[in-house]
C-alpha cells in the first residue's frame, strides 16, 4: 500500500468547505483509490489548516492519480 497525504494552509478569507467536499467525493469518481480520509486541524494555529491521505495499491495508481483530472479540484 502506498499512502500519499497533501496539507493546506488556507487564506484567512477563504471558505474550504467546497473544496473539502468535493475532495472527499473523490472515491467516487477515481476507482483505484483503495481508501481516503480529508481532516481539518483542530488546533487554532496549526501550520495546516486540512490534510488529505489517499491510499493507493501500487505506485502506477498514484501516478494515475496525479495525471487524472478528476484530483484537480478547485482548479476549475
Amino acid at each position: 500500500m502506498i499512502r500519499h497525504i497533501v496539507f493546506w494552509k488556507f487564506r484567512p478569507d477563504a471558505d474550504p468547505e467546497p473544496f473539502l467536499q468535493a475532495l472527499s467525493a473523490l472515491p467516487e469518481q477515481i476507482d483505484w483509490i483503495r481508501g481516503m480520509h480529508v481532516a481539518r486541524s483542530a488546533a487554532p494555529n496549526a501550520a495546516w489548516d486540512a490534510a488529505l491521505e489517499v491510499d493507493f495499491d501500487t505506485l502506477e495508481d498514484v501516478a494515475r492519480y496525479r495525471r487524472s483530472e478528476e484530483r484537480r479540484v478547485g482548479k476549475e
